[in-house]
């Protein structure tokens, strides 16, 4: 309960402990994958030989960009085999066992200011009003001056921090065809990426709201 690390005195103990109830191997692992995942989240995939794990790490040292971009890498692995970035097209791709596992660990970790359910809280808010470009200025990932001067933020300018606004992460920078320039996501795939998400996902609470 103390951390992710354990300490070579309590692997030892828990070792013995093993031996004296007789468990083999196999039952050890699975022991201490229940217990990770119940006080340090679930790192399932939907892919064999895949796991969360060091996602999981990388959260629960607050080391959000680190995070973030392992996020890219798990989500383009599963998704995508030769590494492209999501589009519209390619939305179907998308695991649900991934995108539910990488969710319930940014919200784990934020707690409940980040990951998809926040997102689609924010997204379905009345203020926002399933509007792409309205939601993109909520979570800080683009800035607004009326309704047609918008600048779109580059990536290196987001905020890679625990007071981050609700929803700024995990970026989605899985969906972005460059980050040469700027950290830009089309607005029909925002559109296209919560519909699916609605689908698939656990129904958000009546009248929900993100937390401020």
């Amino acid at each position: 309960q103390s951390g992710l690390e354990i300490s070579v005195y309590n692997q030892g103990r828990l070792e013995q402990a093993a031996l004296d109830r007789g468990l083999s191997t196999e039952e050890v692992i699975q022991i201490e994958k229940a217990v990770s995942a119940e006080y340090f989240g679930a790192i399932e995939s939907s892919r064999a030989g895949f796991d969360y794990s060091r996602l999981r790490q990388l959260l629960w040292q607050g080391a959000w960009k680190d995070a973030d971009q392992e996020t890219e890498r798990m989500i383009l692995q599963v998704a995508s085999t030769d590494m492209r970035p999501i589009n519209r097209d390619s939305i179907l791709n998308l695991p649900i066992q991934d995108l539910l596992t990488i969710d319930q660990l940014w919200a784990w970790y934020g707690p409940d200011q980040f990951g998809f359910t926040a997102q689609r809280l924010v997204y379905n808010s009345d203020a926002i009003a399933r509007m792409p470009s309205k939601f993109m200025q909520a979570v800080g990932w683009q800035e607004g001056f009326g309704d047609l001067l918008k600048i779109t933020r580059r990536y290196q300018e987001l905020r890679f921090t625990a007071d981050a606004p609700v929803g700024h992460l995990p970026t989605w920078r899985w969906a972005c065809t460059s980050l040469e320039s700027n950290y830009s996501v089309a607005p029909n795939f925002v559109d296209s990426f919560f519909v699916y998400l609605d689908q698939h996902f656990p129904a958000l609470p009546d009248g929900g709201e993100p937390s401020p």
